[in-house]
C-alpha cells in the first residue's frame, strides 16, 4: 500500500565557498533532473532554503551564515544552468545590540 506521507528531506550535492573580501557567500548544487522552475530559494537573515521535490523525494539544504558574526544581506542572486543551481547571497557584520 502506497504511504500518503512524504519522505524525509534527503541532502543535495553542494558546495559552499565563502570570499571575505567581498563578503559573498556562493552555494552550487547539484539539482539534476529537476528544472529551475521546480526549486525554491528563500533567503533570511540566518538562513538560506533552497528545496525541490523529485519523484516522491523531498531534497533540501540550509545553509547558515559563514561566520557566527555576519548575517545574509544584501544583493542575492540566483542562477540555473544544465542541472545547476548557484545561488549568491551577500553577507554584512551582525548589528550590535546596544543597551539602553
Amino acid at each position: 500500500m502506497p504511504s500518503s506521507s512524504r519522505s524525509e528531506p534527503q541532502s543535495i550535492p553542494t558546495q559552499l565557498s565563502y570570499d571575505s573580501a567581498v563578503e559573498t557567500l556562493s552555494i552550487v548544487l547539484d539539482v539534476s533532473p529537476v528544472g529551475a522552475d521546480d526549486v525554491t530559494v528563500s533567503v533570511g537573515p540566518n538562513v538560506v532554503r533552497i528545496s525541490f521535490d523529485h519523484d516522491d523525494d523531498v531534497f533540501e539544504r540550509v545553509v547558515s551564515p559563514p561566520t557566527d558574526t555576519h548575517v545574509f544581506d544584501g544583493e542575492r542572486e540566483a542562477i540555473y544552468n544544465n542541472g545547476v543551481l548557484t545561488v549568491t547571497v551577500e553577507t554584512a557584520p551582525k548589528p550590535t545590540q546596544q543597551s539602553a
